[in-house]
């Protein structure tokens, strides 16, 4: 047998070699060291959906390294091929479980173009969803959610992205029913992709049911520990609700006196079977001051300062003051918030205030004081009432009637219902609010009257990216007991306004002496808003405000309304939406009404 010896290269001298030789053979696509790297661009054929677009984009490294581009095609066409099983991964998640990728170069778009060819097939759906458990206790398999309580229902969509939400919503289920070290594993996924569905098995392990046990609070300087015990939403022995907790920061947050909250409980139950709760708290600064501008075109400018303590005596007492100035009057206020009054979930009120209004209608000299009790028995639902007395000096400004005098005396009571998910910008959700308070004049002509009012606003979330919101408002008042002549004309029904019918001047909306507003005994007033968000801060409305003030005791469906209309432009701030509106009269009187009135505030105008 003969044997070849086989001549060799030194190490070195072949490295050396392999450059020039890679660049000499024929057909090659590397690149010499002064050629530029390959631009290229990322197309997905058969996409359309903008939602699945961003996937498929966001699991691609040739979409995320475009900016780093390679040095020779046969690079980028490597990069490019390591995407296929990802890309099939991403529509796998949305559903297409029997979806395929190609890729191929397109070298003569400029530049470079990269094209994902997607056929994404048909859409799985869900056909079965099962939930289990190895625990054998009956009491407990009871408290198992069932398939309808999770986010995903059979018929639905196999993604996985929802298959593994109704996992932790399971999982927070079974926390809220007492169970704090519940476990849930992986779902098992089974796909038939001869019937193109999905049946999917929840497994969970819902350890041990637990009951609260002692609650250590730590973290407090100067506030008393009371006042926190008093916010807890359980007390020791109650079975364990893990939504709780979430109640507590709410309830702990809305004092405005913490700047940190941290709500946890402990690794294990302790030796009587019960679960520890630690509550760390860091408070903030009690004493606030803030400063507030708006300008109102047929009002003026404004100004308001105020001053506030949210914990005089160390068990969470608020006092605050308040001066504002604008171009229809000024006013100072004073007011003194006691919690628990009494009861754990009420509050002792009271409030002073002197002011002077200047407006179209009237010039008022006042002062008012009052005190009521609140209570606040479930989340949302507010309520109360107590008594208040009223001295008024009011000078009309239609020359018919002389000035008035009223040392009213009143009991106003309200209740409010608010489920908006959001105090400032609020999003979904409504808020219903209805206030009544009799009078009783204690000069003059001793003139008795009851004042009432309603409305209620609701927010609908179109969408979320972008964020459309619709909003709409109702309101409607009422004074029943006097004729409108012998009411107090700064308590009489006026529409007109930023905070009314905007479009028309502050309190030109109803009954008029010439071109002078008289007021009226009732009110109706509507309004649609349209708001959408160009970025996360800044955000566009559309809007549409109708309404009238009416002489007799209820509105007069048969007299037309007025209606305004305009544009309005929104900037999110910690404080609330910085707000411009310019809108402009549909109906304009010639003599009463300008072609259009702007304002700029603070906060969302419902």
């Amino acid at each position: 047998m003969e044997i070849q010896k086989k001549r060799t290269i030194p190490f070195i001298g072949a490295m050396v070699l392999l450059p020039f030789i890679a660049i000499l053979l024929p057909g090659s696509r590397g690149a010499c060291a002064d050629k530029p790297l390959v631009a290229y661009q990322v197309r997905f054929d058969g996409v359309d959906e903008k939602g699945l677009m961003r996937d498929l984009e966001s699991a691609s490294d040739a979409v995320a390294f475009k900016n780093n581009p390679p040095a020779t095609l046969d690079h980028l066409e490597r990069r490019a091929r390591n995407d296929v099983p990802r890309l099939i991964e991403a529509l796998k998640s949305q559903g297409f479980y029997d979806a395929e990728v190609k890729v191929s170069l397109d070298e003569k778009a400029d530049p470079v173009a990269v094209v994902f060819h997607v056929e994404r097939g048909t859409v799985y759906r869900l056909k079965a969803i099962a939930i289990e458990t190895d625990d054998e206790n009956a009491a407990t398999r009871k408290k198992l959610p069932s398939a309808g309580e999770l986010k995903i229902a059979v018929g639905d969509p196999a993604r996985a992205q929802s298959i593994l939400d109704a996992r932790d919503t399971i999982a927070s289920l079974m926390g809220d029913r007492g169970f704090p070290f519940v476990k849930a594993a992986e779902p098992k996924v089974v796909v038939d992709h001869a019937t193109r569905d999905v049946s999917v098995t929840f497994s969970v392990d819902p350890g041990p049911a637990a009951r609260f046990g002692d609650t250590t609070i730590t973290g407090l300087t100067s506030l008393n520990e009371e006042f926190v015990r008093r916010k807890l939403p359980w007390r020791k022995h109650d079975p364990f609700n893990a939504a709780l907790f979430q109640e507590l920061r709410k309830r702990l947050s809305e004092t405005r006196l913490f700047a940190i909250v941290d709500v946890s409980h402990g690794e294990q139950l302790d030796k009587d079977g019960l679960l520890p709760v630690k509550i760390k708290l860091k408070e903030r600064k009690h004493r606030t001051i803030s400063a507030g501008a708006s300008y109102y075109s047929d009002e003026g400018p404004g100004v308001v300062i105020s001053w506030e303590n949210r914990n005089l005596f160390h068990g969470g007492e608020r006092l605050s003051f308040e001066a504002k100035v604008s171009g229809i009057g000024y006013e100072g206020k004073a007011s003194y918030q006691k919690p628990a009054f009494l009861r754990d979930d009420q509050s002792f009120i009271t409030e002073a205030r002197v002011a002077r209004d200047d407006t179209p209608a009237y010039i008022s000299d006042n002062t008012e004081f009052w005190a009521h009790v609140e209570r606040e028995p479930a989340k949302g639902i507010t309520f109360g009432g107590g008594p208040g007395f009223r001295l008024a000096e009011i000078d009309q400004a239609a020359s018919a009637w002389s000035n008035q005098e009223f040392g009213l005396l009143s009991f106003p009571a309200y209740f409010k219902l608010d489920t908006s998910d959001n105090l400032l910008n609020p999003t979904r959700g409504g808020r219903l609010k209805i206030q009544i308070s009799p009078y009783y004049d204690t000069l003059g002509d001793n003139v008795s009257f009851l004042k009432g009012y309603a409305s209620y606003t609701h927010y609908f979330k179109i969408s979320g990216k972008p964020s459309i919101v619709l909003a709409g408002r109702a309101g409607m008042g009422m004074m029943g007991g006097a004729g409108r002549d012998a009411l107090p004309a700064d308590l009489r029904f006026y529409g007109g306004g930023g905070g009314s019918i905007r479009g028309y001047p502050y309190q030109t909306v109803g009954p008029l002496l010439g071109d002078t507003p008289i007021g009226g005994r009732s009110i109706l007033e509507l309004s649609s808003e349209l708001r959408v968000g160009i970025t996360e801060k800044i955000g566009f409305v559309l809007f549409a405000d109708g309404g009238n003030a009416y002489e007799p005791v209820y509105p007069d469906f048969s007299e037309s309304l007025r209606w305004g209309t305009g544009a309005g432009i929104r900037y999110l701030t910690p404080f609330g939406p910085l707000r411009l509106d310019i809108a402009f009269p549909i109906d304009r009187r010639d003599g009463i009404d300008d072609p259009f009135q702007v304002y700029v505030s603070i906060g969302q105008a419902y």
